[in-house]
């Protein structure tokens, strides 16, 4: 016999909050919750993303080289509900820029598109200050807690791990490595904003 209750579940973690990357053929971005840019080496590996294991990595070990990306979250001007935008380490720097000259990125403007329709082609990203009361804005996702719940789904939907951590391994993009980051960058300025543009590869 079934149980019956009078009201539906408490909404799981996360319920709702999307991980998104810059769109082919259109734009994405909003007001940024996050006080800072955060962000971890990661493996792709049968299709999904996967943490890299910083001790004993078995992808490591397989010859697959990690990756650094970028996190943080943003509310969608349309839906005004959060989600959590990722970045490749290029792409993070002109928020590590911006970052580093007002100490926070909470309340800033972003917007992330690509060039082209290429699933791969140049991201351009490009964040400003608004004139916005930072009071009004919602708690930031907590990034660590997020990803840790995202991941551990794809891999076993019955494993989802109730805890929050403070990740990522590394808050700031690596230094820049030109035989693994050869892709070339450049750079533009549009009402004063400095954007860098990138070929990325997911």
């Amino acid at each position: 016999m079934p149980t019956w209750h009078d009201t539906p579940p408490e909404p799981s973690d996360f319920a709702g909050i999307r991980l998104l990357r810059a769109p082919t053929g259109g734009w994405l971005g909003g007001t940024i919750t996050s006080d800072k840019l955060k962000g971890t080496y990661t493996h792709y590996s049968h299709r999904r993303t996967q943490a890299h294991a910083n001790e004993n990595c078995e992808l490591c070990l397989c010859g697959d080289v990690p990756r650094w990306h970028g996190y943080l979250s943003f509310l969608n001007p349309v839906t005004h509900s959060h989600a959590v935008l990722e970045l490749t380490a290029i792409s993070a720097q002109v928020v590590a820029d911006y970052q580093q000259r007002h100490g926070s990125i909470r309340g800033a403007l972003i917007t992330a598109k690509r060039r082209g329709n290429r699933p791969n082609g140049t991201v351009e990203i490009e964040i400003k200050p608004q004139d916005k009361d930072l009071r009004t804005l919602p708690a930031p996702v907590d990034l660590g807690a997020f990803l840790d719940h995202l991941w551990c789904a794809e891999k076993n939907p019955s494993a989802i791990p109730n805890r929050s951590r403070q990740t990522p391994n590394r808050i700031m993009p690596p230094p820049a490595d030109p035989a693994r980051d050869a892709e070339p960058i450049t750079f533009a300025k549009s009402n004063g904003q400095t954007k860098k543009r990138e070929p990325e590869k997911n």
